[in-house]
């Protein structure tokens, strides 16, 4: 990661710098203004307008900078609400048009010196700054002055702002695969390490040695199902939420054997062609609730599962009982990964809800599709 990756990374975690950072950009743009003010021949170079200009300047950009770039365009205009969001974009014009007619007004009133600098002008010249403030108003708005003036001032702070969120979106993709290319690591160790498949295989010898033989042998068929679609399948940018729903029943298929005290139901209710999802996505809420089960407490121990389509919306919930014991072990797998996921996939677009209360554990999870 490079020096601006390193900014924009704590830019996106650390409010404070991210102030800062507006701050110091606000004031590089004034300084920069005023240095050319006083290198050219602008006429005013020698006067306090030199400095106080752009200074203005600076103040008015702000105040139209920030609504729109953070409300009018992305909340507005990029949903689709065109008409609540031209309304909006010509009132923050027209204010920006009246500040800018007045304080020029203003400058030249409160400046002796440029009375004098003006009075040497041509006429036609002069001739803008003494006419009436309404008329300045409709002149710079008709005459479509006030935008090249916008476009002019806007165009070095915007480029930033594609700059900055250009890497912003390159650094979140490398973190999103690195976190993904983990994930499926310890997901892949989960799986094939020796205790998940010694518990696994020592169920099967049981049902064996019981001659359940039928059961021995759905065991086996769930455990090479569950290995190939999670070591094979699920390498992709998305799956199918059907194929996401099969590893998950054979997963809780093979943990019920181990933790034959705990009752768990999973209700599905969704199109399984029509919704693709990342692969693996809610896999690590399964695993979560299988570790951390209350498998003592025969006769009320439960997980419930639960996936539906309401709306266009997609509803995964899961619910389960806890040992205390148990919570106070290091780790809880996937949950940092699972929410970069959320909001790389879905930004805005989804929500997240959770409940810790009398030893059961409910997280619900909604996804706009």
């Amino acid at each position: 990661m490079n020096f601006l990756e390193r900014i924009v990374s704590k830019k996106n975690t650390n409010l404070l710098f991210r102030v800062g950072l507006h701050l110091l950009f606000w004031l590089l743009y004034w300084l920069t203004a005023y240095y050319f003010n006083t290198v050219s021949l602008n006429i005013f170079a020698g006067t306090f307008i030199a400095w106080l200009e752009p200074l203005l300047n600076v103040f008015n950009l702000v105040l139209f900078y920030y609504p729109f770039v953070y409300f009018i365009w992305p909340l507005l205009l990029k949903n689709k609400k065109y008409v609540t969001g031209v309304l909006l974009l010509l009132i923050q014009i027209l204010i920006y048009t009246i500040l800018f007619e007045v304080q020029e007004r203003w400058l030249i009133t409160n400046c002796s010196s440029c009375k004098e600098l003006l009075s040497q002008m041509p006429a036609v010249v002069r001739q803008g700054t003494k006419e009436p403030l309404l008329q300045g108003i409709a002149s710079s708005l008709f005459s479509l002055g006030i935008f090249y003036v916008l476009i002019a001032r806007l165009s070095p702070v915007i480029a930033f702002k594609i700059a900055f969120d250009f890497i912003k979106a390159r650094t979140n993709a490398m973190e999103l695969e690195k976190e993904n290319i983990l994930l499926e690591f310890r997901f892949l160790k989960a799986q094939v390490n020796p205790h998940f498949l010694f518990n696994t295989l020592n169920n099967i010898h049981s049902l064996v040695v019981q001659e359940r033989k039928d059961e021995a042998s759905a065991t086996i068929a769930r455990l090479s199902d569950f290995l190939r679609h999670s070591l094979y399948e699920s390498g992709g940018e998305s799956i199918s939420i059907g194929k996401e729903l099969e590893l998950m029943e054979d997963y809780i298929a093979l943990e019920k054997l181990r933790l034959n005290k705990t009752m768990v139901t999973m209700v599905a209710a969704v199109p399984q062609n029509e919704i693709r999802l990342p692969p693996l996505l809610f896999i690590p809420l399964v695993e979560n609730a299988f570790k951390y089960s209350a498998d003592n407490l025969e006769g009320h121990s439960f997980i419930d599962i639960s996936i539906e389509l309401v709306n266009h919306r997609l509803c995964f919930q899961i619910r389960n009982n806890y040992d205390p014991l148990k919570r106070n072990q290091n780790g809880g797998i996937g949950w940092s990964n699972l929410k970069k996921r959320l909001q790389s996939q879905y930004p805005g677009k989804h929500q997240i809800s959770l409940s810790d209360q009398e030893k059961i554990y409910d997280v619900k999870i909604t996804i706009d599709l």
